[in-house]
C-alpha cells in the first residue's frame, strides 16, 4: 500500500524561554541537540513537496525563537501556496511589531498555548498568566484593525495540575478566540503498557520532521525514538513508504510495540477525548 502525504509539521526550533513542568523539553529530557532547522532545509522540503495542504511551524519548541522565523512564513506561502498555515506559541514573545508581521502572511490558525487561569497557568509555565493573557488580547484586537481572517485557537493541555481550572479557562476565553481546544497531557511513565491497538500516526497522510532533519511518524516523539529517516537524504513520501516505516507499522500490527510506544499514555478526564488511541479508542 502507498501512503501519500499532504501534510507536515516541521520544528523549526528544539529550543523555548520556558521551563513548563508538563514539557519534556521543559523539564530536560529532550536528550538530542537542541537546534533551529536551517532555513534551507525547509526551502528543500518545500519545494519537493509543493502539493502540501497543510504545514504545521512548530513542534516541541518555541517557534518565535527562530531568527528567520519571518522568512520561514514568505517561503511556505510562496513555495506551497495552497497550503494552510499553522504553528503554537506560548505568546511570550507577541509584541506590536512581531503581531504585524504574523497578521500579514498568510497563516490559517494561530494556537496560542495556555493551560489555565491565575495560578494554574503560572504553577506550570512558571510565567505570569496577566502579561501572557494581555499580549494575546493585543494580538486579537490588532487583527480586528487589519480584518485579518487569521484563526486564533487557545490550546491547553488537561493533566492533573491544570484539570481544576479548565472551566474557568474556557469561561475567561470563550467569545474571545475562535476556538479552546482541550487536549490530554500525554505522559511516559513506566507504569507499564496502556497501548491496546495500533496508533493511528501510522497510517496518516502526515510526518513530522525534527528540528535536526530526522523523520518520525509521530508529533509526540520528542527524541525521535521512531526515526524513519532524514529529510536532508530523500524524500519525505519515499521515507514514509520506506522499509524503517513499514517495519513500524508491521510492530504495530502484531502487538510488538516499540518502547517509546508502549510507554506513551495520555492522561484519563472527561474534559476532552484521548488523540492517540492507546486503549483503542477513537481518536479525538
Amino acid at each position: 500500500m502507498h501512503f501519500t502525504l499532504d501534510s507536515v509539521t516541521l520544528e523549526l526550533t528544539a529550543v523555548c524561554n520556558l521551563r513548563c513542568t508538563i514539557c519534556p523539553l521543559g523539564r530536560g529530557e529532550l536528550k538530542r541537540s537542541r537546534t533551529l532547522m536551517p532555513v534551507e532545509l525547509v526551502r528543500d522540503i518545500l519545494t519537493e513537496n509543493s502539493h502540501f495542504t497543510r504545514v504545521n511551524l512548530n513542534n516541541w519548541g518555541e517557534p518565535l525563537l527562530h531568527p528567520r522565523f519571518a522568512e520561514i512564513l514568505n517561503l511556505t506561502n510562496t513555495l506551497a501556496p495552497q497550503a494552510k498555515v499553522y504553528f503554537a506559541t506560548n505568546a511570550t514573545l507577541l509584541d506590536d511589531a512581531l503581531s504585524g508581521v504574523l497578521l500579514s502572511a498568510k497563516i490559517h490558525e494561530i494556537h496560542f498555548s495556555v493551560d489555565g487561569v491565575g495560578p494554574h497557568y503560572e504553577h506550570v509555565r512558571g510565567t505570569g498568566y496577566q502579561d501572557v493573557s494581555q499580549r494575546i488580547r493585543a494580538f486579537i484586537a490588532h487583527r480586528a484593525r487589519l480584518h485579518s481572517s487569521v484563526r486564533v485557537c487557545i490550546k491547553a493541555v488537561v493533566c492533573a495540575a491544570t484539570e481544576a481550572g479548565m472551566d474557568d479557562l474556557v469561561g475567561e476565553w470563550r467569545g474571545v478566540v475562535d476556538e479552546i481546544r482541550l487536549q490530554p497531557l500525554l505522559e511516559f511513565g513506566d507504569r507499564g503498557s496502556r497501548r491496546s491497538a495500533p496508533c493511528p500516526e501510522l497510517r496518516n497522510s502526515y510526518v513530522t520532521v525534527l528540528s535536526d532533519g530526522r523523520v518520525t511518524p509521530c508529533c509526540a516523539d520528542y527524541n525521535g525514538a521512531l526515526t524513519i529517516g532524514h529529510a536532508g537524504e530523500e524524500t519525505l513520501e519515499s521515507i514514509w513508504n520506506g522499509e524503517r516505516a513499514e517495519r513500524l507499522r508491521a510492530s504495530h500490527d502484531t502487538g510488538a510495540f516499540p518502547e517509546f510506544c508502549l510507554r506513551c499514555t495520555e492522561y484519563r478526564t472527561d474534559k476532552c477525548a484521548e488523540r492517540f488511541a492507546v486503549n483503542g479508542d477513537p481518536k479525538a
